[in-house]
Parts: structure tokens; sequence; C-alpha cells
């Protein structure tokens, strides 16, 4: 009776366990995020179409044909696999991070990728897994914003410039305009003394005044 309990167990078990392989291998396969297992090598495990298609693939098993264990293809900076590595040691863990990486094509594209260790009961490390989101039409934005607020920064000092241009420009013409006026009143004055002459002694002390 109790060999047909521990049976039963173990069955049940079984197909708990294979359950939950196949509803995991369903969520892997058709997670909108592109997901790739590694070995710390480098070498590919497993891929999904996500993950493919981020890169520029048709498919997982051509990605994996093509790149193989040479990771580092994936990389614009060839330094960021080493980063991703040093800090997976140090943490388990590596939060969501922006790193630029390749396409198939050799166009660079942005991604936020988050990592970590997986480990087995005994505490042995399986494989390295990742989770990749394009975020390249953001960065974009975040350019041409970054753009944009730097030409209005430019447009707003050419203002400033302006503006104090055409204030020095006013009053160099107030000055000028004022400078030609009381030379006039002055020829005025010396005129109107060469017609009095001395006829009229106060008018004269007048105008001097």
């Amino acid at each position: 009776m109790g060999s047909m309990i521990d049976v039963t167990e173990r069955v049940r078990a079984e197909d708990k366990l294979r359950t939950s392989e196949e509803e995991y291998r369903s969520l892997f396969e058709n997670s909108l995020m592109g997901i790739s297992q590694v070995y710390k090598d480098g070498k590919f495990i497993r891929i999904n179409k996500a993950y493919a298609d981020l890169y520029g693939y048709p498919d997982a098993s051509t990605m994996l044909k093509e790149i193989s264990s040479n990771i580092k293809l994936l990389y614009s900076n060839p330094d960021d696999r080493k980063k991703v590595l040093d800090i997976l040691d140090k943490n388990g863990y590596m939060p969501p991070t922006e790193i630029e990486l390749n396409r198939r094509s050799g166009e660079k594209f942005w991604a936020l990728v988050s990592a970590k260790r997986v480990k087995n009961d005994a505490g042995k490390l399986l494989f390295i897994q990742t989770e990749h989101i394009d975020i390249t039409e953001q960065k974009l934005m975040e350019e041409q914003l970054r753009k944009s607020k730097e030409l209005l920064e430019k447009l707003n000092q050419h203002l400033v410039e302006v503006r104090e241009s055409e204030r020095h420009q006013i009053a160099l013409n107030l000055h000028d305009d004022l400078g030609q006026k009381l030379t006039a009143i002055n020829l005025d004055i010396a005129w109107l003394k060469s017609r009095i002459g001395v006829q009229s002694k106060s008018v004269r002390e007048n105008l001097k005044r």
C-alpha cells in the first residue's frame, strides 16, 4: 500500500513539474520581451523569437547559428559585456541598464537590459538570463528634445544679443541726433549774434547764457 502511495505521489510530482516546464516554455517563447539564456563564457543555450527580432534575425535558430558563442558581436562597445559580468559576479543581478547594441545589419540600437545568474539548488551557476526591451525610439526622442532645448537656448541668447545691439544702436542714434541739433542751435545762435551786432547789449548777454 505504501509503495502505491509513493508511486502516485511521484507521478503527481512529475506531472506538476512537466506542467510547470510547459508553462515556462510557453511564457519564454511567447514573451514580447527579448529573452536569452547563455553560459558565462558567452555560448547561447536558447533565445526566444522576440530576442531574435530585436537583433534583426528572421528566427531564433538563424541567430544561434550565426552568432554561436561570439556574443561580444552584439555589443556596440565590447567592454559593456565585461561590465555586465562584473555586476553579476558582484550582485548576482543587474537592474535594467541602457546598453547600445548591434543589429544583424550593423545598425546600432538601444535596449534596456536586465540580467540575472540562475543557479541550481546546490548553488552552482547554470546560466545567465537576460531580458531586453528596445528603447531606440525613446532615445531618439530624448536626443531630439536635447537638440531642441539647445537650439532654443541659442535662439534666446541671440535674441538677447539682438536686443542689446538695438539698444546700443538707438543710444548712438539719439546721441548723434542730439549732437546735430545742438550744433544747429549753436549755428543759429552764432548767426543771430552776427545779425544783432553791437546794437542790443541786453540781447547779446541773454544769448551768452
